[in-house]
C-alpha cells in the first residue's frame, strides 16, 4: 500500500554528534528540535564493551528516551573484519553471529529497539571469494534473523559501496532471497553504479529502514540531502510506492551538518516542501 512522506517522522543516527558515545544531553537536543527517532551507532568505543556492561549503559539511554518522547528506532551493529558476517573462517563467523545476537537482545531489553542494521561484509572483498562470501553471509543473516525475531526485532541488511557485498541491486536481491524475515536498510549514498530509486523499486517492501544522505556518485560522502546528485523526488516517490512506513532517518556526520538536529529537521522540511 502506498504511503506518504508527509507522515514520516524525522530521525537521526547518533553519528550526527561524532564518533563518541551519545550523551543524554544530545538525545534531548534531538527531541527538542523536532527529531523524534534515533539510530544508535555502535561504531565507537562501545564496540568492544562486554554485552553486560552495554546493557547497563543502554538502560540509561532507554529510560531517558522514554522520558523525552524520543524513540530509539534501531541499533547499528559495528562493522569491520572482526565483525564480518561473511567471514570464511567458520568459527569466527559463528562467533560474530552469536555476539550480534546478544547485542540485539540487550538493545531490545534496554531500549526497546525495533530494527537492527547490519553490514553484509567488510572490504576489500577479492573477486574469487565473492560467491562463497555471499553464501556465508546468507547463513549468518538467516541465523541472526531467527535470533532477533525471538525478541521482536527485525534485521535490516544495508547496501554498501565499492567491493563490499550488497553493492548492487542484483546482489542484494540474491542476499535476501528466501530469508523472509530479513529487511533492507537503504543507504542513499552507497550505490556507485546505479540509482538509489531503482534499488528501492526493485527491493520494494523489503526496505525496512533508511539512511538518508547525499553524494557525488563517485564515493560515499554522507552529505546532507541536496548537496549532492541524488534525485530526491524520485527517491521519496519510490519509498512511498514501496509502502515505506519507517522514519526519515538521516545518517550524516557533524562535519556536514554543523547545525546538528536543527539542520536535520530543516533539511527534511525543505525536502518535503519541494
Amino acid at each position: 500500500m502506498k504511503t506518504s512522506r508527509m507522515d514520516w517522522k524525522v530521525g537521526a543516527a547518533s553519528c550526527l554528534f561524532g564518533e563518541q558515545v551519545v550523551t543524554l544531553e544530545e538525545m534531548t537536543r534531538l527531541s527538542e528540535n523536532g527529531v523524534s527517532f534515533m539510530e544508535l551507532d555502535m561504531q565507537n568505543r562501545w564496540q568492544k564493551w562486554p554485552v553486560g556492561d552495554l546493557k547497563a549503559a543502554w538502560k540509561h539511554l532507554g529510560d531517558h528516551a522514554k522520558s523525552i518522547g524520543l524513540t530509539i528506532w534501531s541499533l547499528h551493529i559495528p562493522y569491520g573484519w572482526d565483525e564480518d558476517l561473511s567471514s570464511l573462517d567458520e568459527c569466527h563467523r559463528k562467533a560474530v553471529v552469536a555476539r550480534h545476537s546478544a547485542l540485539i537482545a540487550a538493545a531490545k531489553e534496554s531500549m526497546d529497539i525495533k530494527k537492527t542494521v547490519v553490514h553484509p561484509s567488510f572490504e576489500p572483498i577479492p573477486q574469487d571469494e565473492r560467491e562463497e562470501r555471499i553464501n556465508r553471509v546468507r547463513e549468518s543473516l538467516f541465523a541472526l534473523c531467527e535470533a532477533a525475531g525471538k525478541v521482536g526485532v527485525q534485521v535490516a541488511v544495508e547496501d554498501l559501496p565499492r567491493t563490499c557485498l550488497g553493492n548492487t541491486t542484483k546482489e542484494m536481491l540474491r542476499i535476501v532471497d528466501g530469508i523472509d524475515k530479513l529487511g533492507v536498510c537503504c543507504d542513499t549514498n552507497h550505490l556507485l553504479t546505479e540509482r538509489t530509486e531503482d534499488f528501492i523499486r526493485a527491493l520494494g517492501n523489503r526496505v525496512a529502514t533508511v539512511h538518508l544522505s547525499d553524494y557525488d556518485f563517485v564515493n560515499e560522502r554522507h552529505w546532507l540531502p541536496g548537496k549532492g546528485l541524488n534525485d530526491w523526488e524520485a527517491i521519496l516517490s519510490a519509498l512511498e510506492d514501496a509502502g515505506y512506513t519507517g522514519p526519515a532517518m538521516f545518517e550524516v556526520g557533524p562535519e556536514f551538518c554543523p547545525a546538528g538536529p536543527v539542520g536535520v529537521k530543516k533539511c527534511w522540511d525543505h525536502l518535503i516542501e519541494r
